[in-house]
């Protein structure tokens, strides 16, 4: 069994990382990111001269009647950041001790908890062939963490969904800027693996709607230094297939190299793609990988 998934020691380190990262709530969708822009917004930016055509309700009425010249204030604009999570929930993530999904399910709820208290929506899409469409669900302020870590608490990790074609679906659904993230161990079947045509789809079509993309890479040691010693029955978590393997040196040696592999594939396609690569390992716990990359992540 592994440990509780919500636990009070780990709510109270989410809350340290959110006092160490500086942010407060701030309300429901008035998020905290600076955006760029000048506009009305709540930060005090600098001057320009009016030009015609400008909101006259900008203008600076004590500099008008001191210097004769009309000139506009211009503010920064802080915007919301939505955050949409994709839960790869493939029976694979079941693996490990403590097993992945369980793990993907503590980076996902620090995640939430986080982006809601900096005023940032924030959007669970389980990945599952036995978890409907509609089970995607919006979260849009700290109020609703609660409710988040239920959520995410009855999700389960089976079967063998279609994780690339899942993802090009929900890809045609963000129409807005934000941040994606996958938490998965990336075993999609080649040629839909992490640097396969389909998941490069996938990232084309968020970018293209403005989104930055991310992936939380899911592993646990025994995957990639398995204790293999002597002969073995090895099972697909997802087919039920079974393999009897006699271990040895030049086996465990021939693995070590396909780990190798799989893992560098990872990474080259999430750098071809400009995407955030993060291995997220099952032994380091999931909010020392938060305190180490959600600044990056949520700038």
């Amino acid at each position: 069994m592994p440990p509780p998934l919500f636990d009070p020691d780990f709510l109270a380190k989410l809350r340290a990382l959110r006092l160490s990262l500086g942010r407060g709530a701030r309300g429901a969708m008035a998020g905290q990111r600076r955006s760029g822009r000048t506009g009305a917004g709540l930060e005090f930016s600098d001057f320009r001269p009016y030009a015609q055509g400008d909101d006259i309700h900008r203008l600076d009425w004590y500099a008008l009647a001191r210097f004769d010249q009309p000139v506009l204030r211009l503010f920064v604009q802080e915007s919301a950041l939505p955050l949409t999570v994709y839960l790869d929930c493939s029976a694979s993530m079941a693996f490990g001790r403590p097993d992945k999904f369980w793990h993907a399910q503590r980076i996902a709820a620090g995640l939430a908890f986080l982006f809601l208290h900096r005023g940032d929506p924030v959007r669970i899409v389980p990945l599952s062939g036995t978890n409907p469409a509609s089970s995607r669900q919006l979260f849009t302020s700290p109020a609703d963490a609660p409710r988040c870590f239920n959520f995410l608490g009855k999700l389960t990790a089976l079967g063998r969904p279609d994780v690339p074609a899942l993802l090009l679906r929900e890809a045609a659904r963000a129409n807005s800027e934000g941040l994606s993230v996958i938490l998965s161990d990336l075993l999609w079947p080649p040629p839909l693996g992490p640097d396969g045509q389909a998941t490069a789809g996938f990232w084309r079509s968020l970018r293209a709607n403005g989104r930055r993309c991310a992936v939380f890479h899911v592993l646990s040691p025994q995957e990639l230094a398995p204790d293999l010693i002597g002969d073995a029955t090895v099972a697909d978590a997802e087919t039920g297939q079974k393999v009897q393997v006699r271990s040895g040196t030049a086996v465990l040696e021939n693995y070590q190299r396909r780990m190798t592999a799989f893992l560098g594939a990872a990474r080259r396609g999430c750098l071809q793609n400009h995407v955030v690569y993060i291995p997220a390992h099952t032994n380091v716990p999931a909010e020392q990988l938060l305190a180490g990359h959600l600044r990056a992540l949520a700038r």
